[in-house]
């Protein structure tokens, strides 16, 4: 393999690690995710091996990014947290994802009348 390819796959895995953890993620949830194993993400993440273009893809999607991004020299950008929080309640259940914004709902008007005050 080429030098400049091998850098392009171990910034690849890096910048996949690094939305992966800015998400609050696990390689294993992220695994779970996309459909494939946990040594899967892990081999990719320290640029072991390059994900296929249909997998790539995946992960761009579950990770909220563009294949572009992932691509890029730079780290990805950091995800809004609407994006978090839309992403960690995505695989509930409907009742499950409900209990979770009424909460969410409840903690925010609590801390907001606690500035007020």
């Amino acid at each position: 393999m080429k030098d400049k390819d091998l850098l392009l796959q171990k910034k690849l895995g890096l910048n996949i690690s690094s939305r992966r953890k800015s998400l609050g993620w696990t390689q294993e949830f992220l695994a779970h995710h996309i459909g494939v194993d946990t040594e899967t993400i892990s081999r990719i993440e320290r640029g072991v091996t390059c994900p296929s273009l249909k997998t790539l893809a995946k992960l761009a999607n579950a990770l909220t990014i563009t294949i572009g991004e992932l691509l890029d020299e730079d780290p990805p950008p950091e995800p809004e947290h609407i994006e978090v929080i839309a992403k960690l309640i995505e695989p509930l259940k409907d009742d499950d994802r409900s209990l979770i914004l009424q909460t969410i709902r409840t903690w925010c008007h609590y801390f907001v009348n606690m500035r007020n005050n």
